[in-house]
């Protein structure tokens, strides 16, 4: 990561955040000189929710984005 310009950080949006993601987010925020786009996948499923990523997320500077990567 540290040789990356762009990190995109992917999420499961049908299960709810955990403590390895955690981690991972924890390593990036320590990147702060890195563009990073969060990416909820799994749009698709009807178990899907915004709410399985942490508001803490959001009131980042990244940007955030849903995908389906079946659709």
């Amino acid at each position: 990561m540290e040789e990356s310009n762009l990190i995109l950080f992917i999420l499961d949006g049908t299960t709810p955040y955990d403590y390895e993601d955690e981690m991972i987010f924890s390593r990036i925020k320590e990147l702060n000189n890195k563009s990073v786009i969060i990416v909820l996948n799994k749009s698709d499923s009807e178990h899907f929710k915004l709410s399985n990523c942490p508001t803490k997320l959001f009131d980042q500077k990244f940007d955030i984005v849903t995908i389906s990567a079946k659709k």
